[in-house]
């Protein structure tokens, strides 16, 4: 990768577009969607940079997550607070209930795909 490209790379990682990211960077934005389409170091070194980022704001969303349940708890337990506010509060906390027992049943399958690949001996069956 040239250094032109990594500057380029490193302006559509911290930018909230192509146009914003090319005049960071000093290029074209017509180049920097051409390095997306037809440069492969380019454009895996941008989704796997994609990837890291996802992955850290998952992380802080799940250091943050016991938090975020305590200030629903807090909100939904205030018989100061207007019921729609606690109603609203106590939504929040069922969804994020909901979605975190599906995302970890869906780990936990996955989990077990894979454990079942690894073991597969020439063709056997799951």
């Amino acid at each position: 990768m040239t250094i032109k490209q990594a500057r380029g790379l490193s302006a559509l990682l911290s930018s909230n577009s192509i146009p914003e990211a090319a005049k960071e960077a000093g290029i074209s934005e017509g180049t920097l969607r051409r390095w997306l389409r037809e440069d492969d170091e380019f454009s895996a070194a941008y989704n796997e940079g994609l990837r890291t980022m996802l992955a850290d704001a998952v992380h802080v969303g799940r250091v943050r997550s016991a938090e975020a349940m305590g200030v629903f708890d807090e909100v939904m337990g205030d018989t100061t607070i207007n019921a729609q506010t606690r109603i609203t509060a106590a939504r929040s906390l069922l969804e994020f209930t909901l979605r975190l027992a599906a995302s970890t049943d869906l780990q936990k399958q996955m989990d077990e795909l894979e454990r079942r690949v690894e073991n597969l001996d020439g063709g056997g069956e799951f």
